[in-house]
């Protein structure tokens, strides 16, 4: 009994010391960060998450490539503006392409959102974060095919401009290597209700522009100011 009240007593005076130690590292974090990532998207329509074989280049990884700047004010909070820019093309040989199925898709993503820690220690933080995103682009689908001479020729390809706004939420962990390198990781879900003309009759296959979106990113930033 004694020694449990003597490890409370202890407990008492330590724990206190060590929230203060990890508060005072955290106030010792400068306010502003500058990242460059890169990034994996899924769009929920069947389309590969990680392209390969791009363009004769064996299994590239990534699709997207950007930069964000973040703003840390409090102990806890942040706010940030990204651009992303994503390229996708479609090289399956024609005979194996099917009608309707998605040839292009290229855009910037443009965002900004705010974000708290509900985890941090004086290394690491884990932030959920919500904002908005606006993604200006295009893309496109195959059409039907002809064949001449045993040779497969694309008929038509329907085209669409994506003018979207969208709402987006997620999760951001970063490990802090001393006071001036972070390192992110950003899983985020965001889903478009305001599409350009997304009820155009002229977009055939009932498809429109792809509402889902989810992204994988890793980054490396540099951080500065107080």
């Amino acid at each position: 009994m004694i020694l449990i009240k003597k490890i409370c007593i202890a407990l008492c005076f330590v724990l206190p010391t060590i929230q203060s130690a990890f508060s005072q590292e955290h106030e010792t974090l400068n306010k502003h960060t500058f990242l460059i990532k890169s990034s994996v998207y899924n769009f929920f329509d069947g389309g590969p998450t990680i392209q390969t074989n791009y363009r004769n280049r064996p299994n590239w990884l990534s699709n997207g490539y950007g930069i964000e700047y973040m703003n840390t004010f409090g102990n806890n909070s942040m706010w940030s503006v990204s651009l992303d820019n994503f390229s996708f093309e479609n090289h399956t040989p024609l005979p194996e392409k099917e009608s309707g199925e998605y040839w292009k898709r290229r855009f910037y993503d443009i965002r900004a959102s705010y974000s708290k820690s509900f985890f941090q220690t004086p290394h690491h933080s884990l932030f959920w974060n919500t904002g908005l995103s606006v993604r200006i682009g295009y893309e496109a689908v195959f059409g039907n095919y002809f064949q001449v001479n045993e040779v497969f020729g694309e008929s038509f390809a329907i085209g669409k401009k994506l003018r979207d706004l969208g709402a987006l939420l997620g999760l951001k962990y970063h490990v802090y290597i001393g006071k001036h390198v972070t390192l992110l990781t950003a899983l985020s879900y965001t889903i478009y209700p305001l599409t350009w003309d997304s009820k155009d009759e002229n977009y055939e296959y009932d498809r429109g522009p792809t509402w889902n979106m989810i992204s994988l990113s890793l980054g490396i930033g540099f951080n500065y100011g107080k």
